[in-house]
């Protein structure tokens, strides 16, 4: 059981916003505009974290932008798709910084949050700093389940009852 999360964080790219479903997505995604184009991967995005809101949850966004074009983007897309978060709740760092050394630096306990990301290696950073992880795989196949990981792979209000399972709500 795990006690005292405050904190969800969601990653964009692969968790809320379809980057994988766009052909040559790697090669445009330093396009103007590309980001603020992707389609949301669920139709329940902002009505989950309305919900996680009222359980009392902090959540957060972090994402990771190739250029500044990109967070602009981001940003409005959030806006869109998103209207509950916060703009002082979406945090943005470079590809291929560490965002759990980000988060915490913004003064978010680590060890009181809950990633929600694609990427294994930003999964394993964030537990080396004593985070919980889910790792969304909506577009990929898992190969082997870890014994240590939740995995959600069809549908974004998934987390819900695996949040409230961990913390025998």
């Amino acid at each position: 059981m795990i006690q005292n999360i405050q904190n969800i964080i969601f990653d964009m790219d692969g968790v809320i916003a379809d980057f994988d479903g766009v052909k040559n997505c790697v090669e445009k995604m330093h396009d103007k505009g590309f980001f603020y184009k992707l389609k949301p991967l669920h139709k329940n995005i902002d009505s989950t974290i309305q919900t996680l809101k009222r359980l009392g949850f902090n959540v957060l966004i972090m994402s990771a932008c190739p250029n500044d074009i990109s967070k602009i983007d981001k940003k409005r897309w959030l806006k869109k798709y998103v209207p509950s978060i916060l703009e002082s709740d979406m945090n943005f760092c470079y590809i291929g910084e560490n965002k759990a050394d980000l988060l915490k630096s913004k003064g978010v306990d680590i060890k009181e949050s809950v990633l929600i990301d694609d990427y294994r290696k930003n999964i394993t950073q964030f537990k080396e700093l004593g985070g919980y992880t889910i790792k969304a795989d909506f577009h990929k196949q898992i190969k082997k389940n870890r014994a240590d990981e939740f995995n959600i792979k069809y549908n974004l209000s998934e987390i819900i009852p695996i949040l409230l399972q961990l913390m025998d709500y």
